[in-house]
């Protein structure tokens, strides 16, 4: 079987015969990058090394696999997996082995793959290009029993996290639905950033079936895939390098203060990088902010920062202060929020920040 990037094989594997073969090390993706051993030849005298580099292969390209596969952690995510006929069985083998019969495919990346004897394409499996199964967004939404018919592309198969959602292509763009009040947050949140010279993933307001969502565009493109920063850290890790940081990755810090995001963790922000070279590109809009406004957050800002460990919250905060240019266009308004305690929570960290309006 080959792992592919677009159409270009990056590595070949085969659990059964202990196959590792790296095509391509450079358009690797981030979570195998420096991490797949070179397998050594199967003798008697090196029997033990053989051995430990195949199991050590095979657990990384199972952990790669099984997290392109949703948890039973997302709501409805039991109806998705019996939609499909698939043992709920969370181990990384079965989630890896789920993923692996849908090409791997992911809404975020150009990852995919495909035995050896097949000879299809990118084109032919890909989330953006293609129809979506529409029962399966029935079912990742709304909760229902469905019988799934036709095509199995789906991006629902591999979107994580808690809330349900589900994804629709209205106008030839693919939008991805949050499902419940608590979703408001997510439109509030972005009115804010709107409102600052924060780079971030817009949302508005939707429904479906009745109820209310929030909805945001898909982020990649065939051009820009996303690369979570949990995957971007392990590399860095293994090689000895500087995590990367731009004026993104500061902001980050400087808005989660502000809103008392207690949920920045590692599958939450991220990186883009060029689809064509593997080449990182910067860090990614923000996105993800529908536990904003904790209540325990607003009251204790120095808790530690999940997103630089290193740091509390507030000390994060006056470090990337120092760093990058902020300011707001217009004045914040009461009703910007939901709540008295959310709006002075807000303004009182604005100007502990020392940060103004411009233009």
């Amino acid at each position: 079987m080959y792992l592919m990037l677009n159409d270009t094989a990056v590595m070949r594997f085969d659990f059964e015969k202990n196959i590792y073969e790296v095509l391509n090390a450079q358009l690797l993706p981030f979570r195998l990058r420096e991490a797949v051993c070179t397998m050594p030849e199967r003798t008697f005298a090196n029997l033990d090394s053989y051995l430990n580099a195949s199991e050590k292969n095979r657990e990384i390209l199972r952990y790669f696999f099984a997290h392109r596969v949703l948890t039973l952690s997302r709501r409805n995510a039991k109806k998705i997996y019996d939609a499909l006929r698939e043992e709920q069985d969370q181990t990384d083998i079965n989630r890896s082995n789920i993923a692996l019969k849908y090409h791997a495919a992911s809404i975020l990346d150009n990852y995919w793959t495909k035995e050896e004897a097949e000879t299809v394409q990118f084109q032919d499996i890909s989330i953006r290009e293609n129809p979506l199964n529409e029962v399966l967004t029935i079912a990742a939404l709304q909760g229902a029993s469905v019988s799934l018919e036709g095509s199995v592309c789906s991006p629902e198969i591999a979107t994580d996290g808690t809330a349900a959602k589900g994804w629709k292509r209205e106008n030839d763009r693919l939008w991805l639905y949050k499902k419940g009040s608590r979703q408001k947050m997510e439109v509030i949140v972005s009115n804010l950033l709107d409102n600052m010279n924060i780079r971030h993933v817009p949302y508005e307001d939707a429904s479906d079936a009745g109820s209310y969502c929030a909805k945001c565009p898909c982020m990649s493109d065939a051009g820009q895939n996303v690369v979570p920063a949990v995957d971007v850290l392990a590399y860095c890790a293994r090689t000895r390098r500087k995590l990367p940081d731009d004026e993104g990755y500061y902001k980050m810090w400087i808005a989660d203060y502000l809103i008392s995001n207690s949920d920045r963790h590692g599958r939450n922000w991220g990186y883009y990088f060029d689809a064509v070279t593997g080449r990182l590109l910067g860090t990614h809009p923000l996105f993800d902010h529908d536990h904003a406004f904790d209540e325990s957050v607003m009251e204790n800002p120095n808790i530690p920062y999940r997103a630089a460990y290193q740091y509390t919250m507030k000390q994060a905060a006056h470090i990337a202060r120092k760093k990058v240019d902020i300011y707001y266009k217009r004045d914040f308004e009461r009703e910007d929020f939901q709540t008295d305690r959310q709006y002075d929570s807000f303004m009182e960290r604005v100007r502990e920040l020392d940060i103004r309006k411009r233009g």
